[in-house]
């Protein structure tokens, strides 16, 4: 077995499976700060589309409305696929978690297409915030902190 022992096919695995939450995260954030810049609307925040659409609705911004209402829509769809899809796992890294997050990183690449083909912006933000709802239900299956309630509780 080496000098390493069984111990290292499954530490090898577990780095990969970090490299690619690491990769996901890092092309979630890069197509949340598109989407963002070109809509207003952040696919992967929802409570700040909570407040940009309580914005919208109280300066009768119909457009501002639609696409935070889309985000939200959209993530709410993609948390449900993905808690469903999950829901065998336990807290545990398994083949449906890893196909819901694989779903996730297809619809990433879906809305970076949508931008790079022609700018499709409210495409890409309603893509994306599918993918970051599956990417959170897959993240809390495994038990994964939140690492956007942690900055919080640190700030305060």
């Amino acid at each position: 077995m080496g000098s390493r022992g069984p111990r290292a096919p499954r530490m090898l695995r577990a780095r990969m499976r970090e490299i690619f939450l690491l990769l996901l995260s890092l092309a979630a954030g890069c197509v949340d700060a598109l989407a963002f810049l070109h809509t207003g609307t952040f696919p992967a925040n929802m409570t700040g589309n909570s407040v940009v659409l309580g914005l919208a609705l109280a300066r009768a911004n119909v457009t501002g409305a639609e696409l935070s209402a889309l985000a939200l829509l959209g993530f709410c769809l993609g948390a449900a696929a993905g808690a469903r899809l999950t829901l065998a796992s336990g807290h545990a890294w398994s083949g449906r978690v890893t196909l819901s997050l694989a779903m996730a990183g297809a619809l990433l690449l879906g809305a970076a297409a949508a931008i790079g083909l022609g700018g499709h912006f409210t495409v890409a933000l309603a893509l994306a915030a599918v993918a970051m709802g599956l990417q959170s239900a897959a993240i809390q299956r495994l038990g994964v902190a939140d690492d956007q309630f942690q900055l919080g509780e640190l700030l305060d």
